[in-house]
């Protein structure tokens, strides 16, 4: 799960990003939180294992590509590399996994 919830707040930054950055960061988020809160669900809902995580490399690269992100796909297999220029100075890398584990959920 945690896996996920770091995507999801990739997500989240990429989409604020690309909002109107004079607006208020709370106005932003409210918006967009019905987006975030359904992907978040989706990729709860449609699990992949190691090695196998088609949908959800696809998902996540049509999530970045949304957000103004320049994407490379099949990265060492099913990676996914986003890449968002935004003027010069320092560069910030992000990794997270999209991989998840065979268990039954219990949480409802």
């Amino acid at each position: 799960m945690y896996r996920v919830r770091l995507l999801v707040v990739l997500a989240i930054v990429s989409q604020l990003h690309a909002a109107d950055p004079k607006a208020d960061v709370k106005q932003q988020f409210a918006a967009i939180y019905p987006q975030l809160e359904s992907l978040y669900q989706h990729l709860h809902r449609n699990p992949e294992l190691s090695y196998m995580e088609k949908e959800t490399s696809a998902r996540m690269a049509a999530e970045f590509r949304k957000a103004g992100f320049t994407v490379t796909e099949r990265v060492g297999g099913y990676g996914v590399v986003g890449r968002l220029k935004n003027g010069e100075g320092p560069t910030i890398m992000l990794r997270c996994d999209m991989d998840a584990l065979p268990v039954e959920e219990k949480t409802g």
